[in-house]
């Protein structure tokens, strides 16, 4: 009989089905000390921009924090990598600051939005930002609790792997170096084994871009890839109020010369509950906070949302077994390229000035992942994102223009194991955008990706 591989019999232990959770450590909170770290890598950062990187916006004075403090907030004009790579990851310093140090997931979140604010008021001359308080606050959230029980599940493993936790993160080993260990209460799961893997592989890119683009934005090109994907907790049984008990994420780097990008997709479960299951069946309803983007040289895209979501995993027969995942989101800002700002010939007032190349927006979003599997004929993958973005009044960049877009991304594969855990398989992928504004021309690009792979599921 086919059976999902379960998690590992490592501790910390992994709850029991329908168990509902309190709390996550036992540890006595160290909120001084949280504030503090928190703070030190704010002054860290401002240093770095000031005193290595020269940034006109560090030269901070009594007189810019005053102008901050009575200021209106805007929609800042920062490029995309730093407001939708740089923000969350600066957040997440924050959040961990404060779980490593005892603190609860409400507790560091309110400590990640409180350093988000005393930046935007203190540690810049340039004016507050909306955008910046929710990437960092959210961005922080997602990317913080993941780094922070992977530090937690690299901890049991052999040590070659060990050496990673300082790079998920560095505050959980400065406190463990500093206090010792913590124990660990039951709120922390290990790897779901049978969906966390890794894979490699080749194929043919194409690329379809709007005509509004450069020609050499048409690409037919050998590819490479290399995918991550991590599982935390058992996604069908689980009974948590603890956040985060079970959080999925699937990172990929993908390489066409002179094509590149880094996609990343990732929830995480605020609320778990288990529905109703038996030996051969079981399910479970979550309230789960996302994290998406794509950032590359042709497409460039990033999601903050909160939505529902609906897993399952039934063994049909001794031989076959399904499962299905799906989510629907409320996107509460989203970012995506501009192209006729990107490419057009655009005139500025003052060109020197930095200009918004993408638009910020919300809307709807939907995942959903399909998986059958037949010990004898192979494995099916299927999995489909959209997401329907509207751009926010007031926020649409300069020479720009309010409108919607619509954006899918997805892939289709076929593996059969060759030797234990290694799998051989082929797989299409690909990514499609359709933009409609009301003062500038339509856009519409697809690209596609054939490839063959090697995947290792651990």
């Amino acid at each position: 009989m086919l059976k999902p591989i379960e998690l590992q019999a490592q501790e910390p232990a992994v709850p029991e089905q329908n168990e509902i959770l309190s709390d996550t450590d036992p540890m006595k909170p160290r909120y001084g000390i949280a504030f503090a770290e928190a703070m030190g890598s704010s002054l860290l950062l401002l240093g770095i921009n000031r005193f290595i990187r020269n940034a006109d916006y560090s030269y901070i004075s009594f007189d810019s924090m005053g102008n901050n403090i009575t200021s209106p907030w805007v929609w800042d004009q920062d490029e995309f990598s730093v407001n939708q790579l740089g923000h969350p990851y600066q957040g997440s310093f924050y959040y961990i600051a404060g779980r490593s140090n005892g603190l609860n997931f409400w507790t560091s979140t309110a400590l990640t939005a409180a350093n988000s604010t005393l930046w935007e008021l203190l540690m810049e001359t340039e004016t507050p930002s909306i955008n910046d308080i929710i990437t960092t606050t959210a961005g922080g959230i997602s990317l913080g609790e993941t780094f922070h029980r992977m530090y937690v599940v690299l901890d049991d493993m052999p040590y070659p792997l060990r050496f990673f936790k300082i790079i998920f993160s560095p505050f959980d080993a400065l406190n463990d170096a500093l206090f010792g260990k913590p124990e660990r209460g039951p709120g922390y799961s290990s790897l779901y084994l049978d969906e966390t893997y890794f894979s490699t592989g080749a194929g043919l890119f194409l690329s379809r871009m709007d005509q509004q683009r450069n020609d050499e934005d048409d690409i037919s090109m050998f590819s490479m890839f290399l995918d991550l994907n991590i599982v935390y907790g058992d996604p069908y049984t689980l009974r948590a109020a603890v956040p985060y008990q079970n959080f999925e994420v699937y990172a990929r780097f993908n390489f066409a010369y002179p094509s590149y990008s880094i996609d990343l997709f990732s929830n995480g479960d605020l609320y778990t509950l288990g529905l109703w299951g038996n030996s051969r069946y079981d399910s479970a309803l979550s309230l789960n906070l996302h994290y998406d983007f794509i950032f590359g040289s042709l497409i460039n895209f990033s999601a903050h949302s909160l939505g529902l979501g609906y897993k399952t995993h039934n063994q049909l027969s001794d031989n076959w077994d399904l499962s299905f995942k799906l989510h629907t989101n409320w996107v509460f800002l989203g970012a995506s390229e501009y192209i006729p700002i990107w490419y057009g010939d655009i005139y500025y007032e003052d060109p020197d000035a930095e200009h918004r190349n993408y638009d910020f927006s919300i809307g709807t979003g939907i995942k959903t992942y399909f998986n059958i599997r037949n010990p004898l004929i192979g494995t099916f993958n299927i999995s489909l994102m959209a997401y329907f973005l509207h751009t926010i009044d007031g926020a649409v960049p300069e020479n720009g223009s309010p409108g919607f877009s619509l954006i899918g991304t997805g892939n289709v594969s076929y593996e059969r194991e060759i030797v234990s855990r290694w799998y051989f398989g082929l797989m299409a992928s690909g990514y499609l955008k359709y933009g409609h504004y009301s003062y500038s021309p339509d856009i519409f690009e697809t690209t596609r990706n054939y490839t063959v792979f090697v995947k290792k599921r651990f």
